[in-house]
């Protein structure tokens, strides 16, 4: 089966199947660790969408590494004025301006 092309809607559906199923992603739910369960749901939602478990599968991993990419998930950093400064230190390209 080929990919799916996600609609915007779509994948707001998937965040929030996903969001109830702690299962999928609470690491203190009990049931966590049992593969079969989350693999039972993940083919449930897979149904729902019209595709297989692996694309649900490779959809929510692409979801979950670009909310990282912007800061989302349990590190979140808060940018102050030092921070700012030395990641500028860091990455000389970074260009910092002031509004004002």
């Amino acid at each position: 089966m080929a990919r799916k092309d996600w609609m915007r809607e779509e994948v707001f559906q998937l965040i929030a199947l996903f969001e109830e199923e702690g299962i999928l992603w609470n690491l203190k739910s009990l049931e966590y660790r049992n593969r079969e369960k989350k693999q039972r749901v993940v083919e449930e939602n897979a149904i729902k969408f019209n595709c297989t478990a692996n694309e649900i599968q490779r959809k929510w991993h692409n979801l979950r590494n670009q909310g990282r990419q912007f800061g989302f998930g349990r590190r979140q950093r808060r940018l102050s004025e030092n921070s700012a400064v030395s990641l500028a230190q860091r990455n000389p390209r970074t260009v910092w301006r002031s509004s004002g």
